[in-house]
């Protein structure tokens, strides 16, 4: 009897440290996002755990008529088989496990794949991988297990890893898909940024020329409306180099940045042909001369001149700076920041992030509002605080806001304002800036947000002034409503 409950007890223990594997292997694979990496990790986890030689995964492609190997080491890359032939096309077809412990004796089995890769298969486990939507995605199999024949303990381990190893798939399938998505939107971005830059540049000259004649000739008539032109196109020149800036910064790797270079040059071509006016060639060295120069122009890196700034005079100074460009809006700027912290970086940059993220404030904020800002050393880092008791942003919202171009209103409300006007139409691209710098120089930047009650969704607007509000008795409940908080973290050792 004891010689029994032994033999149980060892058991249950060799089948619990089994489990725990698998448990530990499944999370493995399905938390892995790279396509090619996720193979590797397949094979190499499989081929242990179920003691065999061989790891197969086919995918069915797009057009559903073949099985395309991904992953084997006894087969070459674009080794591929009709969906309906083979082991793997029956359980494809049919998504049902197949065990085949002698294959050449199968009727099912096509040698096709030994006499391909000179590998001679013994026996053969082949599981379905099955989608969330029940979709066969394609199948996974095990070649030549070392202790014997495969038996229905091995069929339990491998449907067990195929459901993670399907899980994965699909996750890295659609990461590919957001990734690339990602890649378009930058690429349709840079061209629109080209697309804009020639024209803006005519544009205001032309207008920079008509306030010129104007003026010489007393004639006050259009000089009104075109400042304003000048301004609008002014504004549009700023948000083009906002783009560009944000292009250039996410620009990480060698095939990127030339391939950025390449259409850079063919937008310049482009200019040459259709503008002689403006670029006149009387030679081909002339011309050689001018895409050398815009050649340098284009890969020159704005250098970095990181120093050590006092954040108390710092962001004081910016504070009364900006608060001079908005004096039509009646907001409180509070500040509370520590005496002697400071941090180490590019002064321009700090400027850039610092004004972009009081501005959305002001924006943001009603007439007769508040703003906080602070700035405090805790646990070896610096935060700097831009806190305002504004409307708030919702929460689907919230998940947008650093991927740019993204406003927060909805399209048919959207307007375009001036600058720091409560509810100013933004494109969103200064939070986009801001979070591509701090993932190039090392920093952080997060935001909480708490959506005013009275206006939960984007299409409800507020009146812009807290006076105005017909939900409120008194001023000071505003600021309980609503409001945003977006927090730099600064490392010690930033450049």
């Amino acid at each position: 009897m004891k010689t029994s409950d032994n033999f149980i007890d060892r058991r249950q223990n060799i089948e619990r440290r089994r489990r725990d594997r698998l448990i530990k292997i499944g999370q493995m694979i399905a938390s892995e996002l790279d396509f090619n990496t996720l193979f590797d990790v397949v094979v190499e986890q499989t081929n242990t755990i179920m003691e065999t030689e061989r790891c197969s995964i086919f995918l069915i492609d797009d057009k559903s008529e073949y099985l395309n190997a991904y992953v084997s080491l006894d087969l070459e890359k674009n080794f591929r088989l009709p969906k309906d032939q083979g082991v793997a096309g029956w359980v494809f077809c049919n998504e049902k496990t197949r065990i085949s412990n002698a294959p050449y004796k199968d009727p099912l089995f096509s040698s096709t794949a030994d006499k391909t890769s000179e590998f001679h298969t013994r026996n053969i486990l082949c599981t379905p991988l099955l989608g969330r939507n029940k979709k066969c995605l394609g199948t996974m199999q095990v070649l030549n297990k070392g202790s014997g024949d495969f038996t229905y303990e091995d069929q339990e381990i491998i449907v067990f890893i195929a459901a993670y190893v399907s899980i994965a798939i699909e996750n890295s399938m659609l990461y590919e898909e957001v990734r690339n998505s990602d890649i378009y939107k930058d690429k349709a971005i840079s061209h629109l940024s080209h697309e804009l830059k020639t024209p803006l540049s005519i544009i205001g000259a032309a207008f920079n020329r008509i306030l010129k004649v104007t003026k010489e000739n007393e004639d006050t008539k259009v000089t009104q409306p075109a400042i304003r032109g000048l301004n609008n196109v002014k504004r549009l020149m700023e948000l083009q180099s906002i783009v560009e800036d944000i292009i250039a910064q996410r620009m990480t790797n060698v095939e990127q940045k030339y391939s950025a270079l390449l259409e850079n040059i063919k937008y310049f071509m482009e200019e040459c042909g259709e503008d002689g006016a403006s670029h006149s060639l009387d030679s081909i060295e002339e011309l050689i001369e001018k895409i050398t120069n815009r050649i340098a122009e284009i890969l020159k890196v704005k250098e970095l001149d990181p120093k050590k700034i006092s954040l108390d005079e710092f962001l004081n100074k910016m504070c009364s700076n900006i608060t001079s460009y908005c004096d039509e809006r009646d907001i409180t700027i509070a500040r509370d920041i520590e005496k002697k912290i400071s941090v180490f970086m590019d002064e321009r940059i700090l400027k850039t992030v610092f004004t972009g993220l009081l501005k959305n404030a002001i924006e943001n904020t009603p007439d007769k509002g508040l703003i906080k800002v602070f700035a405090l050393k805790r646990d070896d880092h610096i935060h700097v605080k831009v806190k305002d008791y504004g409307v708030g942003i919702t929460k689907t919202n919230q998940k947008n806001i650093f991927k740019g171009l993204f406003h927060t209103q909805e399209t048919r409300a959207y307007s375009s304002k001036r600058p720091y006007e409560f509810n100013a139409g933004g494109t969103g691209t200064d939070l986009l800036r801001i979070k591509v710098l701090a993932e190039r120089l090392g920093f952080s930047i997060d935001c909480e947000s708490t959506r005013c009650p009275f206006i939960l969704t984007d299409d409800k607007v507020c009146p812009g002034k807290i006076s105005l509000c017909q939900q409120i008795n008194h001023i000071d409940e505003c600021s309980s409503n609503g409001g945003s908080i977006f927090t730099l973290k600064f490392p010690d050792n930033i450049l």
